[in-house]
C-alpha cells in the first residue's frame, strides 16, 4: 500500500466549508490503495466545530496534531503574523509541522505528500517536508494563496505574499485546484503542471424529500459576503411579487442560515417590507444542513460579484450539496460566464438569474410546480454524478500515482 502525507489545517475539531474537502480525500483514497496520515494541528482560532457525525467514516491511519510553538520569539512572531497575515495567522506551527512530518518520513516511506489550502502555510510546511526527504509534493488550492477573495492586503503585504507563493509552489511537482477559472489564474502565476480536482459531494442512500404540502421553501446556508454576493435582487423580486399577490406566508419562505449577523438581513428584510417571508437564523453543522437542504424546494446560490479573476472561480460548497440532494439551485445575480454557472448548466441543476426579470421568472416556475404538486428534484443524471466524492478522488488518486510512477 502507498503512503500519502496529508498536510491540511483544515481538521477536527476546525469544522467549516474547507474541511469537506481533505475529510473526503482522507475517505476514499484508500479504496485506491492509500495509507493516509494526516498532519494538522488542533490549536489556532476557528469559527465553527467540526460535525461529529461527518468523522464516523473517516480513519486515517494516524494523525500527526503538533502544536503551535511557543517562548517568547514565537509569541513576538505570531503577534507579527497576525497583523502581516503572511503567510497567514498560523504561522508559528510551520516549524513543529516541519519536524513532525520529517520524522514520519524517515521513520518509513512515503510515497508522495499532499497539501491543501487554505492556510497557505500547509504549503511550507509540505515543500520543507517533501525537499528534504525527497519525496514528490503535490500542491492543493482550494483557495488561491494570493488574491484570495476574503483578504485585502496593502501593497507592501501582497508583494511579499506574491514572492513567497511563487518562491515555495515552484518546487511542487503537481498542482489541483477546484474549477477550470482558477486554474486558468495559477497558470498566469506557476509553470507547473495544473489539473481540477472538483469539490464533490457524498452520494445520499434515501435523500429526504421536500414537503408536498405548504409555501415553496428556499434556502441558502452559509456565509453571505455583503461586498460580494447581492440579495437585492431576490428581496426586490419578493416585494414585487407580493404586491400582485403571488408571495405570501402561505405561498413562498426564504429561509438563511447564516455565519455572522443574520440581523443585519433581517432590517434588509424589513425596508422591502417581506418580513413575514423571510427567516434568518444562525448555522448549523453540516449532516443538519444538509437535511435543512434536502428538505428545501430549492437552493439559492448568490454569485460572486468581483470583476478580478477570482470572481469566476467561485464554486460555493452549497452547491455541490444541492446536487447531492437533488434540489434545484437558483444562481442569483449570476455572473455572464464563470464556474458556478457552468456546472449548474452541464447538470441541468437549475436556473441561471442574471437579473430580476429572469428571477422572478424562475421563482414562479418553482412556484407553479409546486402548487401543481409536481416534483421539484432535478435529473439523477451522469453529469451530475461525474461530481461524487468517490469519483472525484478516484481521478486524485490517478494523479498522485503518475507523479510517483506508478503503472495507471
Amino acid at each position: 500500500m502507498r503512503r500519502l502525507l496529508l498536510v491540511t489545517y483544515a481538521w477536527p475539531p476546525r469544522g467549516g466549508v474547507g474541511l469537506q474537502r481533505p475529510l473526503a480525500f482522507a475517505r476514499h483514497l484508500p479504496r485506491h490503495g492509500w495509507s493516509i496520515t494526516v498532519l494538522t494541528t488542533r490549536e489556532g482560532p476557528f469559527q465553527t466545530a467540526a460535525d461529529p457525525e461527518e468523522m464516523r467514516s473517516v480513519a486515517p491511519e494516524q494523525v500527526l496534531e503538533v502544536p503551535f510553538a511557543e517562548g517568547a520569539v514565537a509569541l513576538v512572531v505570531a503577534a507579527v503574523a497576525r497583523q502581516a497575515r503572511v503567510p497567514d495567522e498560523a504561522i508559528t506551527w510551520i516549524r513543529p509541522a516541519i519536524r513532525a512530518g520529517r520524522a514520519a518520513l524517515r521513520k518509513q516511506p512515503y510515497s508522495a505528500v499532499l497539501s491543501t489550502s487554505p492556510l497557505p502555510s500547509c504549503h511550507l510546511i509540505a515543500r520543507s517536508i517533501a525537499q528534504s526527504e525527497a519525496v514528490p509534493w503535490v500542491a492543493d488550492f482550494r483557495d488561491p494563496w494570493t488574491g484570495y477573495h476574503h483578504e485585502h492586503r496593502d501593497p507592501v503585504r501582497a508583494a511579499a505574499d506574491d514572492w513567497l507563493e511563487r518562491r515555495t509552489i515552484r518546487q511542487a511537482r503537481l498542482l489541483t485546484t477546484i474549477s477550470g477559472p482558477l486554474r486558468e489564474y495559477l497558470r498566469l502565476r506557476h509553470p507547473q503542471r495544473i489539473e481540477v480536482i472538483s469539490n464533490g459531494f457524498e452520494p445520499m442512500v434515501s435523500p429526504v424529500l421536500p414537503s408536498s404540502v405548504g409555501p415553496l421553501v428556499l434556502r441558502y446556508q452559509g456565509k453571505l459576503n455583503p461586498h460580494h454576493q447581492d440579495v437585492e435582487p431576490l428581496f426586490r423580486v419578493l416585494a414585487a411579487m407580493r404586491k400582485t399577490g403571488r408571495a405570501t406566508p402561505r405561498t413562498i419562505r426564504v429561509e438563511f442560515r447564516l455565519l455572522g449577523r443574520p440581523l443585519d438581513l433581517a432590517v434588509k428584510a424589513r425596508t422591502y417590507g417581506i418580513t413575514d417571508l423571510v427567516e434568518c437564523g444562525p448555522a448549523v453543522p453540516h449532516s443538519e444542513s444538509l437535511r435543512l437542504t434536502a428538505e428545501a424546494h430549492a437552493v439559492l446560490v448568490f454569485d460572486w460579484q468581483d470583476d478580478d479573476v477570482i470572481g469566476p472561480a467561485v464554486v460555493p460548497v452549497k452547491l455541490y450539496d444541492a446536487l447531492g440532494t437533488r434540489r434545484p439551485v437558483v444562481l442569483v445575480r449570476a455572473r455572464a460566464s464563470g464556474a458556478a454557472r457552468d456546472l449548474i448548466q452541464g447538470a441541468n441543476a437549475g436556473f441561471i438569474a442574471e437579473n430580476d426579470e429572469q428571477l422572478e421568472s424562475a421563482l414562479s416556475r418553482l412556484l407553479d410546480r409546486h402548487q401543481r404538486g409536481d416534483d421539484l428534484t432535478i435529473e439523477d443524471s451522469a453529469a451530475r454524478h461525474a461530481y461524487e466524492w468517490p469519483t472525484i478522488v478516484g481521478s486524485l488518486s490517478s494523479l498522485l500515482e503518475s507523479i510517483c510512477g506508478v503503472p495507471q
